[in-house]
């Protein structure tokens, strides 16, 4: 993390030299790409703290933010509508209508929602991805 806030400096100052325009839209380009490297590093960094639960001491475990929900890296076992309804409160927009119990789960991988039934599900999203539960409008960690 470093490494990348001392290129962000050393950029910040090559732009504000005196440059020509050719340059200066490189440097710009540059510069997105090492803020968009250090948004995925803190976004992971964020995901895997929620994923190591509650602090010691504390008895409940915290509901998921919006950004832990929207980062991906879960699958739920609730498709139920009062599930779908709870998501788009947190900011999920759904491109298909179709969501009832006919589904075995629902997930979230790289900030791509989906739906799914049987195969899919066990090959794509319970392989690789953490499992959360809904309880009332909040999502958590774990199963229900």
């Amino acid at each position: 993390m470093n490494e990348i806030n001392d290129e962000v400096k050393l950029t910040l100052n090559l732009m504000q030299t005196d440059i020509d325009d050719g340059a200066h839209g490189e440097l710009q380009n540059h510069l997105y790409s090492l803020l968009e490297m250090k948004r995925n590093e803190l976004q992971q960094r964020l995901v895997e703290r929620s994923w190591l639960g509650p602090a010691l001491g504390v008895d409940k475990a915290k509901p998921l933010t919006s950004d832990e929900l929207m980062a991906g890296g879960w699958w739920c076992a609730d498709t139920s509508e009062a599930c779908r309804l709870a998501l788009e409160s947190f900011g999920f927009k759904f491109f298909s209508c179709i969501w009832d119990s006919e589904f075995e789960a629902c997930f979230a991988d790289n900030l791509k929602y989906a739906i799914g039934r049987g195969p899919e599900i066990h090959a794509t999203s319970k392989l690789k991805l953490k499992q959360i539960y809904r309880d009332g409008n909040e999502f958590y960690w774990g199963e229900k």
